[in-house]
């Protein structure tokens, strides 16, 4: 029986929207993300996962996404739009 083939990514829920990792730089320890580049495919799962702890620990919301097909973009429309986080009203406030 043959191993099913499955492709690892990061993804990092920004103030723009969520992205997926395009770029690691193991030098200087820094991962980028750029809704204009192709997601980058990690080699094998545990690998994502050590990426999506080091920029959890760094303050930067991100999941490991596994698909058994390849992702050639981000999915998103984000030259179409701006995004704007704006604080819920409070519906307690009486």
């Amino acid at each position: 029986m043959s191993k099913k083939k499955f492709y690892y990514y990061v993804l990092v829920f920004t103030s723009e929207g969520p992205m997926f990792v395009t770029g690691l730089d193991y030098k200087t320890k820094n991962a980028t993300w750029d809704y204009k580049k192709q997601p980058y495919v990690f080699k094998d799962q545990q690998i994502a996962y050590d990426i999506v702890l080091g920029l959890n620990w760094n303050g930067n919301r991100a999941f490991c996404v596994s698909s058994p097909y390849e992702i050639k973009d981000h999915g998103y429309r984000y030259s179409n739009y701006d995004v704007k986080i704006v604080p819920k009203e409070d519906d307690n406030a009486n």
